[in-house]
């Protein structure tokens, strides 16, 4: 080692011959120890620029979407607007505008008070618009039909579930005839959220809304479709009663359970909260009735119309008189004498005169009255609809658990309910529900013990806490930083104060060295070496390893014997001298 190093050191003062003297300036540059202190402290600076921007990173905070399903064109306008308000945004892989959520009420107020995003189009608020003198009436009722497709749009969205909705209407010209009036249609397309479906209830509502808000629209004339093309309005299950049946479900489960918890309430103050389980099975009539019933009132009436005809015969009316009429036909002959026929069984007197004859036969013999009497008669006509939903019958299960007593002891038991109070618990619901024996209704009740059950609150995981993934990831960022700064930026900072060490270079004998170094010259075998001025000319010992400035360091261009020899010498004369030159070659190596 002694060799290698005293060759090189000599090696070093001689002149090289075939480089070029750049190429020299630079391989001394990269050799010397600047340069080695310049490439620790750019490695220092990019660790702590490193660290910092880590530190930076855990530090900020997670980015919200600003707003989901946005086009591109409004996607780029939304961008412009931020860019023009200056505020700060991110645009992450699927094209979503991502900002601070310390900001995102701001910024979505301030987009709002600038129209954006416009979402289907504009709407209504088209026609605080000037319109140009030359706009059409075809133009304007254009404009007009697509700003109501835009605000029914904008209606159907705000359900719960609808991320997105179309609405196509199609309103056909009025005409003066009335056979070649068409009604208008409407369509509409949904687009629901991920895992979510429109009840009946709500795509009903929706074909409400938009039959609601054309004139003469029916709303058997709407069509509801979904993104993937199924009808969700279906007319037809309502014109034949089956779109009722999920309807008459639910209304029987309400009666049902309405009638549970009436037993429950009336039950819990007598044996206690959770100690009465009631269970109800209702029979529901759903059939539509209807009937007529008239109603007539007392005999005696309003005379509304009266005819009376009285008839009577006479002994004449049996047509004795004979010839031709007239005049003298009407004259009875003088002096003469007339016999009457008989009429009716009655035999007249005879050798009548004449006068005697007018008078008999003028006699009535039978009298006729007829009355006809329209009365106006009181009727009351009534027609009824029975509604539907009436219960037919009801099943009754009450489940009661056991009592719980003390005896003489003191200690407690449970023990089933007497008959007599079995009895008076059945009278009682019979009563709170309405039971009636005659259309069947049953009622079943039984005292048993109930089973405790233990339960067990539900424990959120440690990893599922909020508090617990910011705190993760805070002890993260600090053990990063920790095992950096142990594994990187302390190893250079050492390095560093090694290298920040001046080192003994070889020199001319005679020259002055710093530090009150001073040449001692050649000893007699042409070997010189310096020695480090110290109090009383002593050569540090190896507790001033540290300081190898005072080490001898053998210089000059002698031959390997004298430089061995020189150096057996200096060990007889100064072992500690030589170890500490030694100590300084390690060190230098490492």
């Amino acid at each position: 080692m002694a060799q290698n190093s005293m060759a090189s050191m000599s090696a070093a003062h001689q002149p090289t011959t075939g480089t070029p003297a750049w190429i020299r300036q630079i391989d001394g540059f990269t050799q010397s120890s600047s340069f080695r202190q310049l490439l620790i402290l750019v490695a220092l600076a990019a660790t702590l620029s490193f660290m910092v921007g880590f530190f930076l990173w855990g530090q900020k905070p997670s980015l919200v979407p600003l707003y989901t399903n946005l086009g591109p064109k409004e996607s780029a306008a939304v961008v412009d607007a931020l860019r023009a308000a200056k505020k700060n945004y991110q645009l992450s892989a699927d094209g979503a505008i991502l900002v601070d959520p310390a900001q995102l009420p701001a910024v979505r107020m301030l987009l709002a008070s600038e129209g954006l995003p416009s979402g289907n189009g504009v709407g209504l608020e088209m026609l605080d618009k000037d319109q140009s003198l030359g706009t059409s009436q075809f133009v304007e009722h254009a404009r007009y039909q697509h700003a109501i497709e835009v605000e029914l749009a904008r209606s159907i969205e705000t359900i719960q579930g609808v991320s997105a909705a179309r609405v196509h209407l199609a309103t056909p010209k009025q005409s003066v005839f009335v056979r070649e009036q068409q009604p208008p249609t409407a369509s509409v397309v949904v687009e629901l959220s991920p895992g979510q479906s429109l009840t009946a209830d709500q795509v009903r509502a929706i074909v409400h809304l938009v039959a609601s808000s054309v004139a003469g629209m029916k709303p058997e004339n709407v069509s509801v479709i979904d993104q993937r093309g199924e009808l969700l309005s279906q007319n037809s299950d309502d014109a034949s009663g089956m779109g009722l049946t999920d309807k008459q479900f639910a209304y029987r489960q309400r009666v049902e359970r309405a009638y549970a918890r009436q037993i429950e309430a009336l039950l819990t103050p007598i044996v206690g909260a959770n100690q009465v389980r009631a269970q109800v099975s209702a029979n529901i009539d759903f059939s539509r009735q209807e009937g007529t019933s008239e109603t007539y009132g007392p005999k005696t009436g309003v005379v509304l119309s009266e005819q009376t005809s009285d008839t009577t015969r006479a002994l004449g009316d049996q047509g004795i008189n004979g010839g031709v009429p007239g005049a003298l036909t009407n004259q009875p002959p003088g002096g003469g004498t007339v016999t009457p026929p008989t009429a009716g069984g009655l035999q007249p007197p005879a050798n009548l005169n004449v006068q005697q004859y007018q008078q008999i036969i003028q006699t009535p013999i039978s009298t006729q009255k007829n009355e006809t009497r329209n009365y106006n008669v009181d009727k009351d006509i009534r027609h009824t609809q029975y509604a539907s939903g009436a219960v037919d019958k009801l099943n009754v299960a009450v489940l009661l658990d056991e009592k719980t007593v003390t005896d003489k002891d003191g200690k407690t038991k449970t023990e089933p309910m007497s008959d007599a109070e079995l009895a008076r618990i059945k009278d009682l619901v019979s009563q709170a529900v309405g039971l009636d024996e005659q259309r069947g209704d049953k009622l079943t009740l039984a005292s048993i013990p109930f089973v405790e059950q233990k339960i067990e609150k539900v424990s959120v995981p440690l990893w599922q806490q909020e508090w617990f993934m910011p705190l993760l990831k805070n002890l993260g960022l600090g053990v990063a930083m920790l095992v950096i700064f142990l594994m990187v930026v302390r190893p250079l900072l050492k390095m560093l104060a090694d290298k920040s060490r001046p080192e003994a270079l070889p020199h001319q004998p005679g020259a002055a060295l710093p530090n009150g170094t001073e040449d001692n010259g050649m000893n007699e075998e042409g070997v010189s070496f310096t020695r480090q001025a110290g109090e009383g000319g002593q050569i540090p010992g190896p507790d001033d390893v540290d300081n190898l400035e005072g080490v001898p360091q053998l210089v000059g261009a002698a031959s390997y014997a004298d430089k061995l020899r020189q150096l057996k010498q200096s060990i007889n004369h100064d072992p500690k001298a030589v170890a500490a030159v030694i100590k300084q070659w390690t060190h230098s190596e490492n």
